[in-house]
């Protein structure tokens, strides 16, 4: 689903409520006891009940109280009543508490402002790199694409070694570039050297994301890969945390 900023930041407004309730913020609490900010049946209508069922689905929060049916089928005293934040719904929020607005996340050092990601990619039929492209400026990191890097008078090899060389992190992003004689969809092959010259180079700072369908040659069996549906922007935010890069 694609959101528009507004409904972003408006869901992000209810996560972040959420998340203070969730820490026992005394603030918070004080506001859901003056009837201000109601976490349950009776506290949503409207606007608010789409995007309750909107974070439920995305697995951004859970009920506490479960007694049959889900929120987009049954709105009853007797099924959903409370709800929590989720793991997945704080890292959601972790990553984009910027578009709220107000001083920037302190997990956000200036130092990492700056991290590049160099995204490794072929024809991309589908528009998947545009989107990581974006989730990367989205988690403070800058994209790095060799066809809008400047040349300098290098060879293509020169140009690609100083590139990946230069960058912090590596995102490579196997679509439905080709069909085999056997039909099967693949990657283009520079792509896949690419993936093999990062893993071999720069081991742990590698994020493998794959288009359903796409095979996986031999020699990149064994490696990790996220496969691009879901939730797949927040499992590649969770490998630029762990490489201390957000």
């Amino acid at each position: 689903m694609t959101l528009s900023p507004s409904q972003q930041r408006r869901l992000l407004g209810l996560l972040d409520r959420l998340a203070r309730l969730k820490r026992g913020d005394p603030e918070a609490i004080q506001e859901e006891a003056d009837g201000h900010s109601r976490f349950d049946f009776a506290g949503f209508g409207g606007q608010e009940h789409q995007d309750i069922v909107v974070l439920f689905h995305a697995g951004h929060i859970a009920s506490r109280s479960f007694m049959g049916g889900d929120p987009a089928s049954r709105w009853s005293p007797e099924g959903i009543y409370a709800y929590e934040i989720t793991n997945d719904g704080e890292e959601y929020l972790d990553a984009y508490r910027h578009l709220l607005g107000g001083d920037p996340p302190q997990q956000q050092p200036v130092p990492n402002a700056a991290a590049k990601a160099f995204i490794i990619h072929g024809t991309d039929p589908n528009g998947y790199v545009d989107q990581v492209e974006d989730a990367c400026r989205n988690f403070g990191l800058d994209p790095v694409r060799m066809m809008e890097q400047s040349n300098q008078g290098r060879t293509l090899p020169d140009k690609l070694r100083d590139n990946m060389s230069a960058s912090d992190f590596y995102v490579a992003v196997l679509t439905h570039d080709e069909t085999t004689i056997e039909g099967k969809q693949r990657a283009r092959q520079n792509a896949i050297a690419e993936t093999l010259v990062a893993n071999l180079n720069w081991p742990g700072r590698l994020a493998i994301l794959r288009e359903d369908q796409v095979e996986i040659p031999s020699n990149l069996q064994g490696l990790a890969y996220i496969q691009l549906e879901g939730q797949w922007s927040m499992r590649l935010f969770q490998e630029f945390k762990a490489s201390g890069l957000v």
